[in-house]
């Protein structure tokens, strides 16, 4: 049984909606990987708040985040760095909806969807209040995990439901079709995950 009806987004508020559509508008040349990243993103938020203890707020910074995350592709021919440019646009875009503090918080999601995690030598990193710092290092934490679940960008994964058990953090994902990749690249990009839950990170396939 799929658990993606179920696990749909919330649509975001009217105003952030608006700003968040412009972005993609005018950045994101691949939106049906990014909205399917989003909703990934939000089915393992969903299924880990015992784990995060966050709330709404944080879950739409997620939601935005992973909407966002590659936007940055635009800035560059080969993809490198895409990380850091997506940073940049969030940060740079005159958000009527988001407060500065939480353009910050967004911005530094987007950042470490990929390569480098969190530490004290990144400047937009350390800027933050430290509450943010956790807050962030956790959605940055999903949103790695969800990117690799539609590593191939062919949104292969329709669901995934994530369970902790004392020793594991066991991700049971729904293919379409085998989805090795996918899995592989969850070994390689749940680093933080594991760094923050203790836990070794495994996929299973229902």
């Amino acid at each position: 049984m799929s658990h993606a009806t179920t696990a749909m987004p919330r649509e975001l508020p009217p105003a952030l909606l608006r700003d968040t559509e412009a972005i993609l508008a005018r950045y994101e040349h691949e939106p049906e990987h990014t909205r399917h990243v989003a909703l990934l993103a939000l089915m393992l938020y969903d299924g880990l708040t015992a784990w995060h203890g966050l709330g709404n707020r944080e879950r739409t910074w997620l939601h935005v985040a992973s909407l966002l995350h590659d936007t940055g592709w635009s800035q560059t021919a080969d993809g490198s760095g895409h990380h850091k440019w997506s940073a940049r646009i969030i940060r740079e875009f005159p958000w009527q909806s988001l407060a500065p503090e939480e353009v910050a918080a967004v911005a530094q999601v987007a950042r470490y969807h990929r390569k480098a995690l969190p530490c004290p030598q990144h400047g937009g990193y350390v800027e933050l209040p430290p509450e943010h710092r956790v807050i962030v290092s956790k959605l940055a934490a999903l949103l790695r995990v969800a990117d690799a679940l539609d590593r191939t960008h062919r949104q292969i994964i329709r669901s995934v439901r994530p369970e902790l058990t004392p020793t594991a953090l066991v991700l049971t994902v729904e293919c379409k079709v085998p989805c090795q990749r996918e899995q592989e690249a969850v070994q390689k990009k749940a680093d933080l995950l594991r760094a923050l839950a203790e836990r070794d990170v495994v996929t299973a396939v229902a």
